[in-house]
């Protein structure tokens, strides 16, 4: 039976662009292609990740990351060490019970963070956490006006869904959505007057972690322009928790024949990675944009307890 993942405190750390690599390619090979070189070039714009992984000792996982990080940083080759991560992941998986479904053949960026995340969730919950946020979750009856609230919900990974998430249709933007976002519930009981219609659900956000991941669905379905900011700042104690965007991911194509690359953050500027080719770019938005990832920037007090 598979361990309990152990509680670790937040303590959001400041973004530190010393910890990021210089820009560097990642050969598309036969086991580690554009998507998983995609999630490792987005990865490596997190500096949080780096400074956990060198406080984790006797894990292969965060010692073969470490070994990439390195080889990566010094342009040294990286062919060899990237196929062990990959592999050194999936190996793991195939060992927990509750991962099964989870393989090789997984081909999709936000799948292979999930199953990344999967894994480090009980072998390095320091790294897991990183990217847990929560959530209160309320239901709201149109019959009644009865309000309860349902569950705290941690969560790794946001979804957007611009055709049906009243918040951006309203343009109260991403900010507005991570803070509290409204969905409608089909035929939902009411537990106060039993009817079963409609209903709407209130998600607010109570957590933040170091960092915010979120997908825009339905991008295999259609390829349109949604908006994003650079930075989002979230209330807290009288100031704000400052996020800065660090990486974004892109798919070309359907879901049967795509492609992904990455425009991210290094410590020498903003580039634009595909598997192997570098070039100078900058982050903004586009109608491929599937995932983008913020880091912490800084704190305008001293509490890192959010506040919504």
């Amino acid at each position: 039976m598979a361990t309990e993942r152990r509680k670790v405190k937040k303590i959001l750390e400041p973004y530190d662009i010393n910890l990021v690599p210089e820009a560097n390619g990642l050969t598309n090979q036969s086991i580690t292609m554009c998507y998983h070189n995609s999630l490792m070039q987005c990865l490596m714009s997190l500096p949080s990740i780096r400074k956990t992984l060198e406080t984790t000792k006797d894990n292969i996982l965060a010692s073969i990351f470490r070994e990439l990080w390195s080889a990566y940083e010094k342009k040294q080759p990286t062919d060899e060490i990237n196929c062990r991560m990959w592999n050194a992941i999936i190996e793991t998986s195939k060992k927990r019970n509750d991962l099964t479904k989870f393989n090789s053949g997984q081909q999709d960026v936000n799948e292979g963070l999930m199953l990344f995340l999967s894994v480090f969730e009980k072998s390095i919950p320091e790294l897991y956490n990183l990217f847990t946020h929560s959530y209160k979750q309320c239901i709201g009856c149109t019959c009644c006006n009865d309000r309860k609230t349902i569950k705290q919900e941690d969560n790794t990974v946001i979804n957007v869904n611009m055709t049906s998430h009243i918040e951006y249709k309203d343009k109260k933007g991403l900010e507005g959505y991570i803070s509290h976002h409204t969905e409608i519930l089909k035929e939902y009981t009411c537990k106060n007057c039993k009817s079963n219609q409609d209903k709407i659900s209130l998600s607010s956000i109570t957590r933040l972690g170091d960092i915010i991941v979120v997908m825009f669905t339905e991008k295999y379905k259609e390829k349109k322009f949604i908006d994003f900011p650079r930075e989002m700042r979230f209330p807290s104690d009288g100031g704000y928790l400052i996020y800065k965007l660090v990486a974004q991911c892109e798919h070309m194509g359907s879901q049967t024949s795509g492609h992904y690359n990455v425009k991210v953050v290094r410590r020498n500027g903003v580039f634009l990675i595909n598997d192997s080719t570098v070039s100078k770019d900058e982050l903004s938005p586009t109608p491929n944009t599937y995932l983008i990832f913020y880091h912490f920037d800084k704190k305008s007090s001293t509490s890192v307890d959010l506040t919504v």
